[in-house]
């Protein structure tokens, strides 16, 4: 089942409207932009109902510094 998503969908304009936001804030790094993406990633996995989403997915490379996978599905 193809994603039905198109770029005036309601989920986009939401994703744009809230990094624009967080523009104005001068809230430009990672931490600050992934609880928008996260909704993006939520809304776009309910289309795919055999699609199980992990918003991020920490993967141990060494103990300072763990990969941090985005909109990872089992």
């Amino acid at each position: 089942m193809p994603l039905n998503l198109k770029p005036n969908h309601k989920a986009i304009r939401a994703y744009y409207d809230q990094l624009q936001a967080m523009a104005q804030a001068d809230l430009q790094h990672e931490g600050a932009v992934t609880s928008a993406f996260s909704a993006l990633l939520r809304h776009c996995a309910s289309q795919l109902p055999n699609l199980k989403l992990l918003a991020q997915y920490s993967l141990a490379r060494n103990q300072r510094h763990p990969l941090r996978i985005y909109g990872v599905s089992e």
